[in-house]
């Protein structure tokens, strides 16, 4: 069987189409007995309760559980996320519970799990089925990695956190705070996902997008349904933002999201949270004093440049937190791209890079091209060594104020790397700081070895 696109009236225009049906007679078709089962099948399992078949549960909590359930009509293993029955016929809890479905629906990601249907049964239970993700949550992945090798390494943490920060810049760009990032809200796939899960705290914090998105359909709403009315405060402690605490939801911004993922992160890193309290006032105090123990005192192999972002994205005040999480995602790739920050220059040939003579605290790596490293000794021109690709020039000006003892000169058109000392010490901060101890404590041997004995 198959399908031609064709004009359903003469001269109409081409955006307005029907579908003909051009296989020939009997040719693919369905016998009637074939016929009758397969609609009694799908007449059959139009009711939920007959559908979806519980396998196994994966959660609960105090308003919803959740469970594996194989779908009967498709063949398929989904997660059913169903309203507790005390919490059910509850307008509020249907209006949450549809709220909640529209966002997840309206967020397009990889990192979004995909949200399939939402229905009502008989008893008034309001449910929703949805992707299920094998894998394990994030609790349970450090709890693994702390129980082989003593700690989560910095660098499975920090892609951990580059995935979630991409996850809510996107929703973040469309209008919608999670405002309920925690780790138990987290799932890691078996092939490196990272999904951000349970959606229910969520709320638009610029309906507009929202707005416009559904204006496109021709469908109008009223956009204060997703704004939290009954004002309540939602969120997990010491996870959630301190302006959580105060603001209703419609007023955070996503500065709120980047202090939780903040905290997730110093978790991780860590092994412990930074204010380890339940208690709303204790958890305001601690987190307006920033009352943590930095992460550098906690563990040794943390770069100092990874602890300054994570401690920015816990400030108390947002006027120092970032303000986005974009910010945060430059920061952490620059992270790691090490020698990114080197400064390119060209040269032409017969242009000098390095003088003999000279003072400098910088140096040269050559990328393309050749260079002729020479000195003069009794008013004559002698070369000392040709570089090319790879080969680093005027190195020893980095760790020391001497004079240099040669001048470098481009052969032919060049490129070069320009490392200065404080682009090395910049760059140092993004590694373990035992490089930077290492660094160090050669440049400091390299000192005492010119020195007069």
């Amino acid at each position: 069987m198959f399908f031609r696109w064709k004009r359903s009236k003469p001269n109409q225009p081409d955006d307005d189409v029907t579908k003909e049906d051009t296989s020939q007679a009997g040719e693919g078709a369905l016998d009637a007995s074939q016929s009758s089962e397969a609609l009694q099948t799908l007449q059959r399992l139009q009711n939920p309760q007959q559908r979806y078949r519980m396998v196994y549960p994966l959660g609960e909590g105090g308003f919803a559980v959740v469970d594996a359930c194989f779908d009967e009509l498709l063949n398929r293993l989904v997660a059913v996320k169903s309203v507790r029955s005390e919490n059910r016929l509850s307008s509020d809890v249907l209006q949450l519970v549809l709220n909640e479905a529209r966002l997840i629906s309206y967020l397009n990601h990889p990192g979004v799990v995909s949200l399939y249907d939402v229905f009502l049964e008989s008893d008034g239970s309001v449910s929703y089925t949805m992707n299920a993700i094998e894998g394990d949550t994030l609790v349970e992945r450090v709890e693994l990695l702390m129980q082989q090798q003593g700690s989560i390494p910095v660098t499975v943490a920090q892609q951990i956190v580059i995935r979630l920060c991409e996850t809510l810049a996107y929703a973040h760009d469309r209008g919608v705070l999670h405002l309920d990032v925690k780790p138990a809200n987290i799932m890691l796939g078996q092939y490196g996902e990272v999904f951000l899960m349970d959606w229910g705290a969520a709320c638009l914090y610029d309906s507009s997008l929202y707005k416009r998105h559904l204006d496109s359909f021709g469908k109008g709403e009223d956009m204060s349904v997703y704004e939290g009315r009954d004002g309540k405060k939602m969120g997990t402690l010491p996870f959630m933002a301190p302006e959580q605490l105060l603001q209703p939801r419609h007023a955070l911004t996503p500065a709120a999201d980047v202090f939780a993922v903040g905290v997730l992160f110093y978790w991780m890193l860590a092994g412990e949270l930074p204010y380890p309290t339940t208690s709303p006032g204790d958890f305001w105090i601690a987190a307006q004093k920033g009352q943590y123990m930095p992460l550098e005192a906690i563990r040794g192999d943390i770069p100092a440049r990874l602890a300054e972002i994570c401690a920015k994205m816990m400030e108390y005040d947002t006027s120092k937190r970032y303000s986005n999480l974009h910010k945060v995602l430059r920061e952490l790739q620059d992270l790691s791209e090490f020698g990114r920050s080197f400064e390119l220059q060209t040269f032409a040939p017969g242009e000098v890079l390095l003088k003999e003579g000279e003072v400098g605290d910088y140096a040269f790596q050559v990328l393309a091209g050749c260079v002729e490293v020479t000195t003069v000794v009794d008013g004559e021109t002698l070369v000392l060594a040709t570089r090319t690709k790879g080969n680093v020039v005027g190195e020893m000006a980095v760790f020391t104020k001497e004079p240099r003892n040669a001048t470098v000169t481009a052969v032919q058109q060049t490129m070069v790397r320009r490392i200065g000392k404080g682009d090395i010490l910049k760059e140092l901060d993004k590694l373990d700081p035992w490089v930077t101890y290492t660094v160090h404590s050669l440049s400091q041997r390299v000192l005492k070895s010119k020195e007069p004995s």
